[in-house]
């Protein structure tokens, strides 16, 4: 089958660049979440928070077990940046309706508070929640 050199330059282009916009669309992405990224705490936060406003007011079993072991699995980390989304993640479970901690990540904020730094530095927001 022989095919033009233009046609075949344009359309084997046209797959490159396809796979380059792909690409591109994932590792920006991929980079703001970071927390390596310059802005990628306030991201993480930000994502916290609209995934705490889910768990408080969506009343889904399934989401609120993949929310409450996600949040375990922060709060284990070694990295701090996992441990304080776990903080935020707990913090943002509590709607304005709602005083209470869900008693599973009461659990584990009771576990965090072991995190010196963490409490020391969030020592009111942390009362608060167990209070």
């Amino acid at each position: 089958m022989n095919i033009d050199k233009t046609t075949y330059k344009a359309l084997t282009n046209i797959d490159y660049k396809e796979a380059a916009d792909k690409k591109a669309a994932y590792l920006p992405l991929v980079y703001i979440c970071s927390p390596y990224a310059p802005f990628g705490h306030f991201i993480k936060r930000n994502l916290t928070c609209a995934a705490g406003n889910l768990f408080s007011n969506m009343h889904n079993q399934n989401y609120n077990e993949l929310y409450i072991s996600l949040t375990q699995e922060m709060a284990g980390s070694e990295i701090r940046m996992n441990r304080l989304t776990a903080f935020f993640l707990i913090e943002n479970s509590i709607d304005a309706e709602s005083t209470e901690l869900h008693p599973k990540l009461k659990e584990i904020l009771l576990e965090l508070r072991l995190d010196k730094d963490l409490f020391a530095h969030y020592y009111e927001r942390i009362q608060k929640l167990l209070s």
